[in-house]
C-alpha cells in the first residue's frame, strides 16, 4: 500500500492524496493508493528488483503504543470499504488486509500497560464488531494464514481477544 514503493503520473495521484481525511493517521498511504488503483489506474507495470532500501526507525509509531490506532484504523478501513465498493475483487482482498490490519492493532495493543489491559481488550472488541470481524473471517481462506496468524484471528473470532493480549506479552517477554 505505500506510495513509495509506485511511481503516479503527479496530476492523476493528487486528488487521491489531498482526499484522505486527517483522522487516518496510520494507513493513509493505503487510503491514498487503493482507491487509485481501483477507480483510476487503467495499467499497471511491476518491476521485479529492488530500488528501495527501508530503514527501520524505533522510534515510529510501528514500535510506540497509539492509544489512537484502533480509531484511526477503523476510520481507514471504512474510508477504503467506501472509495473501492465499484470493486467486488478489491473488497476480497480487502478482508485480507483488514486481517494484517487487526493482527497488527492486537500488536499495538500489547504495548500499554498491565494496568490497561481489561480497556484495551474493551476497545478492540468495539473494534471488532466495528469492522464485522466474524464476517469478514468467514469470507476468507484461513489456509493462507501463517499458523500465529491464525491464533490470533481464531481467538479474536471465539471472543478470546483478553487471551491474544496476554499471549502477544508473553511472547513479548520471553523472546
Amino acid at each position: 500500500p505505500s506510495v513509495w514503493g509506485k511511481m503516479f503520473k503527479l496530476q492523476q495521484i493528487k486528488s487521491y492524496s489531498l482526499s484522505v481525511p486527517e483522522e487516518i493517521v496510520m494507513g493513509e498511504d493505503a487510503a491514498c493508493v487503493y482507491p487509485f488503483l481501483v477507480n483510476t489506474c487503467k495499467s499497471i507495470f511491476i518491476l521485479n528488483q529492488a530500488l528501495y532500501y527501508y530503514r527501520q526507525n524505533d522510534k515510529s509509531i510501528m514500535h510506540s503504543y497509539n492509544a489512537g490506532q484502533l480509531n484511526s484504523t477503523l476510520k481507514l478501513l471504512q474510508y477504503l470499504r467506501e472509495k473501492t465498493a465499484s470493486s467486488r475483487e478489491f473488497q476480497e482482498q480487502l478482508d485480507y488486509y483488514t486481517i494484517m490490519i487487526v493482527i497488527l492493532n492486537c500488536v499495538n495493543e500489547e504495548k500499554g500497560t498491565l494496568k490497561t489491559l481489561l480497556t484495551r481488550y474493551q476497545r478492540l472488541k468495539v473494534f471488532l464488531k466495528e469492522i464485522k470481524f466474524k464476517e469478514i473471517c468467514s469470507s476468507i481462506d484461513m489456509k493462507q494464514l501463517k499458523r500465529n496468524e491464525k491464533l490470533y484471528i481464531d481467538s479474536l473470532r471465539c471472543g478470546l481477544g483478553y487471551v491474544v493480549l496476554f499471549l502477544l506479552g508473553v511472547k513479548k517477554r520471553i523472546y
